[in-house]
């Protein structure tokens, strides 16, 4: 599920919680489908596409009661399809995918409607001749939030990581617009990227730092390349502090003030250890762009509230937090911003290099046990000049093995008026759904607004994905592994 720009407009403030749910029948899920996403709300309802290796399917819901209109399968050419992404633009549907044909590797976009039939044909975006022994590729895709332009980005990984990312510029009507190469240089990492409205392509990559005392990607240094394809011109800025390294981090456009917002957090030493948080502006306005940097230290209130407790008893408090991860940037209509954060580790005595697939939450008995862990949920409140408001914790204790946390972790629900934090109360079967709400004053309740175990149901928070203002959508399997869709309605 791609991220997207929400501004958050705090209005006055209303008790509001899911008012409302309807819950679809349950589907048996074919041993060849392995993963699934959510299109979005076209004329024929809700639109969910299921696939694996050789199947593509869509599947379409009443957007009312959930229940299940039709499903077709994408007629594609080859057997080796593989689907880029789905995008649903004004009732249509963009649909990118490529195909290997021997050795030859074609790329392909073209529109469908809502009912599966071609707006317009294919358009091939690239081709390239696959040889012995090349590295492997990837290609990913962007789109601005109004949808009127793409990037399709082809990542070249050879056995360090990523060496290079060619990108593709196509417009609404899938004309091609522009190529351009991002070279990612030794010990760089591709971190993301992302379109503004006016068509304008942001590729963000860090330098990692490697030393005795960090055991994952800290960023000394992070490079922030804006690229006009119209207009063929590139401006390029570096980030870098003297004493602290780039931990994880978010980056979103302020359309209301122009001008690029990052947010996220940062360690002195170890990725496990965060220190802090900080908050960024850089404005491209002219030539030479300029930046404002802010780097805050953890309070010791929110030092204090998420102490982990010692094995005997008590908590064992520091000068940082453990494990901390980002999750979500949401900037608000005054130039502040939400900072979203959760507590996550993973217990494995070798790397979890497994694929990652559907049927994840079944986890794998015959295999070394993996442990996950998802916990306490930081929330931080920016002022416009990057300054704290408010810290507050969501407490929470998630543990799972061998399902790749599949039920843990929390799903968001923006509603202008609030923020809403989804999560199961606890991992064992038929957990109860809270809702963690808060205002713009940092005021929260949690309620429970689903009693999972009247169903008997297991639901997935985490691949949650919002409908609307009032509108959101969540998986979840009954006892007898069947797939079904709940929708909650504020």
């Amino acid at each position: 599920m791609k991220g997207v720009l929400i501004i958050l407009c705090w209005m006055s403030w209303v008790t509001l919680f899911a008012q409302d749910y309807v819950i679809s029948r349950p589907q048996k899920i074919s041993s060849k489908i392995t993963e699934f996403e959510f299109i979005g709300k076209t004329d024929e309802g809700l639109l969910v596409h299921k696939f694996g290796p050789r199947v593509n399917m869509i599947e379409a819901f009443d957007l009312e009661d959930l229940s299940l209109k039709w499903y077709r399968d994408l007629e594609l050419r080859g057997k080796r399809t593989r689907i880029v992404e789905i995008v649903e633009h004004k009732n249509e549907l963009v649909l990118v995918y490529w195909y290997q044909e021997k050795r030859v590797v074609r790329l392909f976009a073209q529109k469908l409607n809502s009912q599966l039939k071609v707006v317009k044909n294919e358009v091939l975006l690239d081709e390239f001749k696959r040889g012995l022994g090349d590295p492997n590729f990837e290609y990913s895709l962007e789109h601005d939030k109004t949808r009127k332009y793409f990037v399709i980005q082809k990542k070249i990984k050879d056995t360090l990581g990523d060496d290079s990312a060619a990108c593709i510029f196509m417009n609404e009507n899938l004309k091609k617009i522009g190529t351009k190469v991002f070279p990612i240089e030794e010990n760089e990492r591709y971190i993301e990227s992302f379109i503004q409205e006016d068509g304008s392509y942001c590729f963000v990559k860090g330098k990692v730092k490697r030393s005795f005392f960090s055991d994952g990607d800290l960023f000394n240094t992070v490079s922030i390349i804006k690229y006009n394809p119209t207009a063929n011109t590139t401006q390029e800025t570096k980030l870098s502090h003297d004493t602290y390294l780039f931990n994880g981090f978010r980056s979103e456009w302020d359309t209301l003030n122009d001008r690029l917002v990052i947010g996220g957090f940062y360690s002195e030493r170890q990725e496990s250890e965060v220190n802090g948080y900080f908050y960024i502006f850089v404005d491209f306005a002219k030539e030479e762009p300029t930046i404002k940097k802010i780097f805050t230290p953890f309070s010791k209130e929110i030092l204090k509230k998420m102490a982990k407790k010692g094995l005997f008893g008590g908590t064992q408090e520091h000068d940082y937090l453990q494990y901390v991860e980002i999750r979500k940037l949401i900037l608000r209509s005054d130039g502040g911003a939400i900072l979203i954060g959760e507590s996550h580790s993973k217990v494995s005595p070798n790397n979890d290099l497994r694929p990652s697939v559907f049927d994840s939450r079944l986890g794998s008995r015959g295999q070394v046990m993996v442990q996950y862990f998802y916990d306490d949920v930081l929330l931080i409140s920016i002022d416009p000049n990057g300054e704290m408001d408010w810290g507050e914790i969501l407490k929470k204790q998630q543990y799972s093995e061998n399902d790749r946390g599949y039920f843990s972790s929390i799903g968001f629900v923006n509603t202008r008026a609030s923020i809403h934090l989804l999560f199961n109360e606890t991992l064992s079967k038929n957990a109860a759904l809270n809702d963690f709400r808060i205002d713009k004053d940092g005021d929260y309740r949690i309620r429970n607004i689903f009693n999972a175990n009247e169903f008997k149901l297991n639901l997935a928070p985490r691949y949650a994905q919002q409908l609307s203002a009032t509108e959101v959508i969540m998986p979840a399997f009954n006892q007898r592994n069947e797939f079904l869709l709940v929708k909650f309605v504020y």
